[in-house]
């Protein structure tokens, strides 16, 4: 009776943060699981995370594509990296609330400001995936993800700044910015700030 009530209490948390209704519970259980609780492949995430990773670069490749018919790969490369970085995807899976009902060693530290949610969001797209279909993934990204949390004016804004001062220039918000480019000088709540800047409540 108990697992029961547990069972129905999850289900009802995954659907209010995801805005959707799960119809198989076990793949959204174990996007939900980080490695440090569940070592076995076939129970954490990392799978859906890789999944997901992919269909969410699709989603929003495609998104940017037909947006802008007549900009170059360049700009729009520039545009999918800013929108699917590490950090960003991080922070907006904390604000979906992700960080409540995600399975993890919360006793380590490190993990509780690690970047994991964000990995966690990848996995979470791949289980949507796996579970809807492309279609209804796209339309749930879009909803979920693309429209209340990447203001895509504000980044086009900005990389129009950024080209202007460096047509050359290393995207400020790659995967890997804080180590490619050091001189960046960035003090440790800048990327809350901008953040904030790009993706405000």
């Amino acid at each position: 009776m108990f697992n029961s009530v547990k069972k129905t209490s999850f289900d009802k948390q995954v659907e209010n943060i995801l805005g959707l209704k799960p119809t198989n519970i076990a793949l959204y259980t174990a996007a939900l699981s980080h490695r440090s609780v569940k070592e076995s492949p076939d129970e954490n995430n990392e799978r859906l995370e890789y999944l997901g990773d992919a269909v969410l670069s699709g989603i929003v490749a495609d998104y940017l594509f037909k947006r802008y018919p007549y900009k170059g790969e360049g700009f729009l490369t520039e545009m999918r990296s800013k929108m699917v970085n590490r950090q960003q995807l991080n922070d907006i899976a904390v604000k979906m609330g992700l960080k409540k009902i995600t399975l993890y060693n919360k006793i380590d530290n490190s993990l509780r400001n690690s970047q994991i949610f964000g990995n966690t969001l990848e996995a979470i797209v791949g289980a949507v995936y796996l579970d809807k279909g492309y279609k209804k993934t796209q339309q749930w990204v879009l909803k979920q993800i693309v429209i209340p949390h990447m203001f895509v004016d504000d980044l086009e804004s900005m990389n129009k700044g950024m080209f202007a001062i460096s047509p050359t220039a290393n995207p400020i918000f790659s995967k890997s910015s804080s180590v490619s480019n050091p001189n960046l000088n960035l003090c440790p709540s800048s990327s809350a700030s901008l953040a904030i800047i790009l993706f405000p409540n």
